[in-house]
C-alpha cells in the first residue's frame, strides 16, 4: 500500500507537535493556580505591657497575663502547642489567630475554584478552542492528502494514542477533561470503536470517557432499532458456507487469495478475522488448536484472553503451515454463535457508523443491510452522492452524528430512494453480478419505505 507522502506527512507531524505545545501550554496554566503558599510566620506586635491578676484590669490584644502563682515563669507562644504549668506566661496572640482564619478562608476558596474546575465552569479549564479547530483542520488534511481512508484512519489512530500518553502526567481531572475534548475531534473521522477498542484501555479516564460518550449516543438515539433492522438481515443470511466463487468466504476478500473460510450468519471470513471481540467458551476452545498442549499455547500467545483479531494476528506468526490455520478457522466459523455474530454485526455494522441516530427506520434498515452486504465503504459513498442530489453537502465524516442531524432534516422518502438506487447500480456494477446478481435484487426490493421491515418478518 502507497504510504501518506513523506513531505506532506512531515508538514503533519510539525503542526501536530505545534498542537500538543499549545496544548499542554494550557493544560500547565491550568495546574498552576492550584499551588497554595502557607505563610503562618507570627506578626509583630506591639510592645507587650505587663499585669497581675490582681490588678484585675481590663486585657488587651498582645497583653501578657502573668499567673502569679509560683516565682518562676517560662514564656510560651501559642504556636508551640506545649502543655501549660502553673506559673507560665502565656501570649494570647490573637492577630495569629486572625491571620491563620483568612489563610483557611483563603484555602476554602481555592477549593470552591477548584471544583468549579472539576466541574468545567471555571474558564481557566476550556482548553484553547484554537488548538480543538488545529487538530481538526490536520486530521482533514490528513484524510484528503492519503492514499485511502484506512490508512487516513491508522494514522489518525496514531496521533490520538500519542495524545493520551502525551497527557498521562496531568492531574487526573485535567487529562480527562482534555482528553475528552479531543476525542469528539478524533470522532469525526474514526468510529470511537476504532478509536479506543476496549482490548486496548487501560486507563481510567479513557474508560470513562468512553462509557459516558457510549451512555449519551444512546440517550441522544432517533428511533431507529438494532433489533428491527437485524430481523431482515437474519433472513438473508444463513448458515455456514464455504462456496469457493464467494469472495466472501476468503480471508483476503479475493477469490482465490488467502485462506477459505467460509461464512456463518451472514460473517465473512475478513470481518471475524477483524472482530474485536472475545469469543464464546466454545469458540475460544479451538483458540489453541494446532498449538500441541495448554502450554505451549499460554508460552506463545499468553495467558489473557484473546479478541478474534489478536487470535488471528498470533496464529499468522506462530503457525508455520497455512493449511493448518486454514482448517483451524474454518472449525472456529462453522462454531461461530449467532449471540457472537450479533455482537460482531451490533458492533461493526450499526454502531460503528451510529444507524441509531437516524429518525427513520426503514434509511436505517437499508443502509444497515447495505453494510452487512456491500460494505461500509459502499455505504458511506452511496449515502454522500444521495445527499447530494438532494442538495446536502456533507463536508467531513457521512456517519457523524452532526452528519445524521443534516440527514435527518432531508425528505426521507426521497433519501431513502437516492440510497436504493446507489445500492442496485453497485450490485449491478458488480464482476460477481451474473453469480448473485438475481439474489442480490430480490434481497434489495424487499426493504420498502415505510415501517422498515419486511412484511414477511413483521
Amino acid at each position: 500500500m502507497k504510504r501518506i507522502d513523506k513531505y506532506n506527512e512531515h508538514l503533519l507531524e510539525r503542526e501536530f507537535a505545534s498542537i500538543m505545545a499549545d496544548i499542554m501550554l494550557v493544560a500547565e496554566a491550568q495546574t498552576g493556580p492550584n499551588t497554595f503558599e502557607w505563610d503562618l510566620r507570627v506578626p509583630k506586635t506591639e510592645p507587650k505591657k505587663d499585669f497581675n491578676i490582681k490588678d484585675k484590669k481590663e486585657f488587651e490584644v498582645g497583653d501578657t497575663v502573668e499567673f502569679d502563682i509560683e516565682p518562676r515563669k517560662r514564656d510560651f507562644n501559642i504556636k508551640d502547642k506545649k502543655e501549660f504549668e502553673i506559673g507560665d506566661t502565656v501570649e494570647f496572640d490573637i492577630e495569629q489567630k486572625k491571620r491563620l482564619k483568612d489563610y483557611l478562608d483563603f484555602v476554602k476558596s481555592k477549593a470552591k475554584e477548584l471544583k468549579g474546575y472539576i466541574g468545567e465552569k471555571d474558564p481557566r479549564s476550556q482548553i484553547d478552542s484554537i488548538s480543538v479547530d488545529k487538530m481538526k483542520d490536520l486530521l482533514q488534511k490528513m484524510f484528503d492528502n492519503a492514499p485511502s481512508k484506512e490508512e487516513a484512519m491508522a494514522k489518525a489512530k496514531e496521533y490520538f494514542d500519542r495524545l493520551v500518553f502525551e497527557l498521562r502526567a496531568l492531574p487526573y481531572e485535567i487529562k480527562r477533561s482534555i482528553t475528552k475534548k479531543f476525542v469528539y475531534v478524533f470522532m469525526v473521522f474514526i468510529p470511537l470503536a476504532n478509536l479506543m477498542p476496549d482490548s486496548e484501555i487501560k486507563d481510567g479516564a479513557l474508560k470513562e470517557i468512553k462509557t459516558e460518550i457510549m451512555s449519551k449516543s444512546k440517550a441522544k438515539q432517533g428511533n431507529s432499532s438494532f433489533d428491527v433492522a437485524q430481523k431482515f438481515v437474519a433472513v438473508e443470511e444463513g448458515g455456514y458456507t464455504d462456496f469457493r466463487r464467494d469472495k466472501g468466504n476468503w480471508t483476503s476478500n479475493h477469490i482465490g487469495e488467502g485462506l477459505l473460510i467460509g461464512t456463518n450468519h451472514g460473517i465473512s471470513a475478513p470481518t471475524l478475522i477483524e472482530a474485536d471481540i472475545l469469543p464464546s467458551s466454545k469458540e475460544g476452545k479451538y483458540f489453541k488448536m494446532c498449538y500441541g498442549s495448554d502450554s505451549n499455547y499460554k508460552g506463545l500467545c499468553g495467558e489473557g484472553s484473546l479478541t478474534f483479531a489478536e487470535q488471528w494476528k498470533k496464529d499468522k506468526k506462530n503457525i508455520t503451515r497455512s493449511k493448518d490455520i486454514e482448517t483451524k478457522w474454518k472449525k472456529i466459523m462453522e462454531n461461530l454463535s449467532y449471540d457472537t455474530a450479533l455482537e460482531i454485526f451490533e458492533g461493526q455494522y450499526w454502531n460503528s457508523q451510529n444507524l441509531s441516530l437516524f429518525d427513520n427506520q426503514s434509511i436505517a434498515n437499508l443502509l444497515y443491510d447495505g453494510c452487512v452486504n456491500q460494505g461500509p465503504g459502499a455505504m458511506t459513498k452511496a449515502l454522500a452522492e444521495s445527499a447530494e442530489e438532494l442538495g446536502l453537502s456533507i463536508e467531513g465524516e457521512i456517519f457523524s452524528e452532526e452528519s445524521i442531524i443534516k440527514l435527518n432534516g432531508l425528505d426521507q422518502e426521497k433519501l431513502f430512494e437516492k440510497i436504493k438506487e446507489k445500492r442496485k447500480a453497485m450490485y449491478e456494477n458488480n464482476d460477481r453480478f451474473d453469480d448473485f446478481g438475481e439474489g442480490w435484487l430480490d434481497r434489495l426490493s424487499a426493504i420498502e419505505f415505510g415501517g422498515g421491515e419486511n412484511k414477511d418478518i413483521a
